[in-house]
């Protein structure tokens, strides 16, 4: 069982791919998924459980949990670099 969480935004038909995780034991990221709320409506962005590439589980989820899941992946700062300037 090879298991990674990926988190999704929903653009599109298939969405945007924001993030994966696969780098810890299956009981580490069965964890995280059961740690993960899912959100009360719609949203934006929607985490899969996935075994290899088979597709075993998703839930919408709300922002807070996109920025926890991305700073405890240690992907956060990717996302949020400063833009160059010409000053």
């Amino acid at each position: 069982m090879s298991l990674s969480l990926t988190i999704y935004n929903t653009v599109g038909e298939t969405g945007i791919e924001l993030a994966t995780f696969s780098n810890a034991c299956s009981d580490s990221i069965l964890a995280q998924w059961n740690a993960i709320s899912t959100a009360n409506q719609v949203t934006p962005h929607y985490l899969v459980l996935l075994d290899g590439k088979d597709h075993v589980n998703s839930k919408f989820i709300n922002q807070k949990e996109v920025y926890q899941l991305l700073e405890l992946w240690g992907n956060f700062d990717d996302f949020y670099t400063e833009l160059p300037t010409d000053r």
